[in-house]
């Protein structure tokens, strides 16, 4: 009685339930099955995973040399067993006959959606999905609509059309100048500027008071003459005889790469270096290297992985990167809501 008790169906209705959690009607199953890495969520599917497994097992069973296993396999018991085990397993088109063949597949097949599209060619690391491994920490609102931003099913008019007759005009966005789209709210809509200056501003904010409670000495947003004009690095942080030049942004995914190149062009030109040398030498820092380092996210909460290694220099944790991550993904959901409010004025 206790067992059944504490098993007892929820009171509210599942259907609403479910409704809260959806994803919406249009978005691939393979964002569920996709592995974290590769962008989705890592749930099993069960339909394929267990005739794998089944397969492996058999397989391993044949190749024993001990013939009362051998009799067993024989059994007409066990021929359930075997179906499943033989039974072909198809996934997006493909199939697939272990379970590395599995994932690759569902990864592709989440590729190929639009709404995963943009995970394509986005490099990641383990610490960018470090929440999504740990629920416990968030609060339920919190992680649905986290996991609502990667997978791109955030309502949009754009996305809301999608299968129905729109003129260009029933899609624009309140600022007149694009298609509404998730990529435009978070990145280049005049009505979100504001909303994106902070979210820059927290990332960059969190870093820097990590490194002054570590003790270690950086220059906050310096302006560093140039020309006609002043180079301004987000940070310029000092690690015994290095200086590394760290200069945050947060882009949309298929961007990372470029944005990595553009910033290393800005800051490590030989122009760029020795106007970099000649403001740290009035700052009396003894120095023999300077050390391009952009920190660049996406934002979906994706951290390149060669930004990865100057924050470990830096004396950035795994866990602090890790938090890095989801607080871009957190400045991605404010700027969304505060698109969706009206609550940002234009920019001029």
């Amino acid at each position: 009685m206790s067992l059944l008790r504490s098993h007892r169906p929820p009171s509210y209705p599942l259907g609403k339930s479910w409704e809260y959690h959806s994803t919406g009607n249009d978005s691939s199953n393979a964002f569920f099955y996709a592995a974290i890495n590769a962008g989705g969520l890592g749930i099993p599917h069960l339909q394929s995973r267990i005739p794998l497994n089944r397969k492996v097992r058999l397989d391993r069973h044949l190749a024993s040399q001990n013939p009362l296993l051998h009799w067993a396999l024989r059994e007409p018991s066990i021929q359930s067993f075997h179906r499943l085990a033989l039974k072909t397993t198809v996934i997006g088109g493909e199939v697939v006959t272990s379970k590395e063949q599995a994932e690759i597949a569902w990864r592709n097949s989440l590729w190929n959606t639009y709404d995963g599209a943009g995970l394509r060619d986005t490099p990641t690391l383990p610490q960018s999905h470090n929440w999504l491994r740990h629920p416990e920490r968030l609060r339920p609102s919190t992680f649905i609509r986290a996991i609502k931003l990667p997978a791109g099913v955030l309502p949009t008019k754009s996305r809301r059309s999608r299968g129905r007759p729109a003129i260009h005009t029933q899609l624009t966005c309140r600022c007149g100048t694009a298609v509404e789209s998730i990529s435009h709210i978070l990145q280049t809509c005049p009505i979100t500027h504001d909303s994106r200056c902070r979210r820059h501003n927290d990332v960059v904010n969190s870093i820097a008071k990590t490194l002054r409670r570590k003790g270690v000495s950086f220059l906050l947003e310096p302006h560093i003459p140039f020309a006609s004009s002043y180079l301004k690095p987000d940070l310029i942080v000092f690690k015994g005889n290095c200086v590394y030049i760290a200069d945050i942004a947060i882009c949309d995914p298929h961007r990372m790469t470029a944005t990595i190149k553009s910033k290393k062009e800005k800051y490590g030109s030989s122009e760029a270096i020795k106007a970099t040398s000649d403001f740290l030498q009035g700052w009396n820092r003894q120095f023999t290297r300077i050390i391009q380092a952009p920190i660049v996210f996406n934002n979906r909460g994706f951290l390149h992985p060669t930004s990865f290694h100057p924050l470990s220099c830096m004396d950035i944790s795994k866990s602090q990167i890790c938090d890095l991550c989801f607080l871009c993904i957190c400045g991605s959901l404010k700027t969304y809501d505060a698109y969706m409010r009206g609550c940002d004025t234009m920019s001029t």
